[in-house]
């Protein structure tokens, strides 16, 4: 039964994500989650006034993420801990696709979905979500790394509702892996 439930929403998730032609191969997938996987101090600035983060748009907070390889090497699981909001998040290779997805839920209702490829050294996840309002969101955020991968900066732009956001331009450093 739970195998069942498991392959319908893998099903669900992979058809609900925007499809975007840039490709990925399974070495990029591994790539990605050894850059990934680990402990993380963030300095985050709020984008937009989030449901249920507790602040508004331009606020600082220090956030706290936990990044970790499961399902026998599939599956990147992260949480992120910022203001009074809650984050987790998934991303598979999809190998029919040729690509590296990811869907992300926050507490306060807020989902993310999209795709990750690597794009002149740095990584790039272009994606769209929606908050509890229905308002849509699209984004296009560039990951680049610097002190030997222990650093990684956010940055890049969204719409929210059809509005520009403010661009993004969060910093976390690596504590542990």
């Amino acid at each position: 039964m739970f195998r069942t439930i498991l392959s319908v929403s893998l099903l669900v998730f992979s058809l609900a994500l925007p499809v975007y032609g840039q490709q990925s191969t399974r070495a990029d997938f591994e790539e990605f989650l050894g850059v990934m996987e680990g402990r993380y101090v963030c300095d985050i600035i709020w984008i937009a006034d989030w449901p249920g983060v507790g602040g508004k748009e331009g606020d600082k907070v220090t956030g706290h993420a936990n990044l970790e390889v499961a399902a026998d090497g599939n599956v990147l699981r992260g949480t992120f801990y910022g203001g009074n909001v809650t984050n987790t998040w998934i991303t598979v290779y999809d190998a029919a696709a040729k690509q590296i997805r990811f869907l992300t839920g926050s507490s306060g209702g807020t989902i993310w979905n999209g795709i990750i490829f690597k794009k002149n050294g740095n990584w790039v996840e272009v994606g769209t979500g929606g908050n509890p309002d229905g308002s849509k969101i699209e984004f296009n955020n560039t990951l680049t790394l610097s002190d030997n991968g222990r650093t990684h900066h956010w940055s890049g732009e969204s719409s929210i509702g059809g509005s520009p956001a403010r661009s993004l331009e969060d910093v976390c450093h690596r504590v542990s892996k």
